[in-house]
């Protein structure tokens, strides 16, 4: 948790991101929501101060060896995480509101605020070159929330200076060249997108690029240095998800129900049964093709 007094965000970097197509985060917003991702006070004339929150979230077990036929779904899929951290908040929000009842305060998780970026003024980590922001403890595998407060509160501490030093590494990873550059990553072109966000037809070289992965990707979070080095998180009162890796065979029998009864997490809640059936059979394929390993 750190939080900042609210004064408004450089547009230049926000700008910057909104001319990507499909930057992340930005798939469904426009330049009519600039105002207010640069300063939430446009919205919420009354806040004074944003409070970030990291709620980390484990990564991937080792894949079984030997075992060609798994489907991998990204372990932030795997449980509803953004759940569990809208949760914690509202208890945070209680808690204040206990004290201090005629607080004005506001949650969001997901919502419409540039977490990054105040997640990064308020001291809480740095932005990473895959474009994610990792906190010193627990690298990249983290969820990002706020609150909005009524009220005024200094600065916890001052911005942390990045890490990536001249590491390449997730650039290198990417399996659709998606990070195009440092710091700068095109939606459009990312697994995230494709396997969660549209129900196009998926061109070749994204479904090649899929590999066994059903839903998501995190090679970028799998290969960085930083992420290997992190704490794991403490999640004992946290129920584990369906799996990150589900046999071929078992998910092409699955009906609907089957399918919302196996990925009951809130990605899934109004994710078309047809994008699953799609994205499998592009797997299939794939896993048809490869004599070894799901790369």
């Amino acid at each position: 948790m750190a939080c900042s007094p609210i004064v408004p965000l450089p547009d230049q970097d926000l700008c910057a991101a909104l001319s990507v197509p499909g930057a992340p985060n930005l798939i469904n917003w426009g330049l009519q929501d600039l105002p207010v991702l640069i300063d939430p006070r446009r919205r919420f004339p009354w806040a004074r101060t944003v409070v970030s929150f990291a709620m980390a979230y484990p990564g991937r077990p080792s894949r079984q060896s030997g075992n060609h036929r798994l489907a991998e779904v990204e372990a932030l899929l795997a449980f509803d995480w953004y759940g569990a951290l809208k949760e914690k908040l509202r208890r945070v929000r209680n808690a204040l509101r206990g004290s201090f009842p005629a607080l004005q305060m506001q949650i969001f998780v997901e919502g419409r605020i540039w977490e990054k970026a105040w997640a990064e003024r308020t001291g809480l980590g740095w932005r990473g070159k895959n474009t994610l922001l990792f906190h010193p403890r627990w690298g990249s595998r983290i969820l990002l929330g706020e609150i909005l407060l009524g009220f005024e509160l200094e600065q916890t501490g001052p911005a942390l200076v990045g890490r990536c030093s001249d590491c390449r590494l997730c650039l290198k990873a990417c399996p659709t060249g998606a990070i195009e550059e440092p710091f700068r990553l095109n939606g459009r072109r990312c697994l995230d997108y494709w396997t969660l966000q549209t129900d196009q037809d998926l061109p070749p070289d994204i479904q090649q690029s899929m590999g066994g992965r059903l839903f998501g990707c995190d090679l970028c979070q799998e290969i960085c240095p930083r992420n290997q080095q992190a704490e794991t998180p403490l999640l004992a009162q946290i129920p584990p998800g369906p799996g990150y890796a589900l046999p071929i065979e078992e998910l092409a029998t699955l009906d609907e129900n089957g399918f919302r009864s196996k990925f009951p997490g809130r990605i899934f809640h109004s994710l078309p049964f047809t994008r699953f059936r799609r994205n499998l059979e592009a797997v299939q394929r794939n896993i048809s093709r490869l004599s070894t390993g799901l790369r």
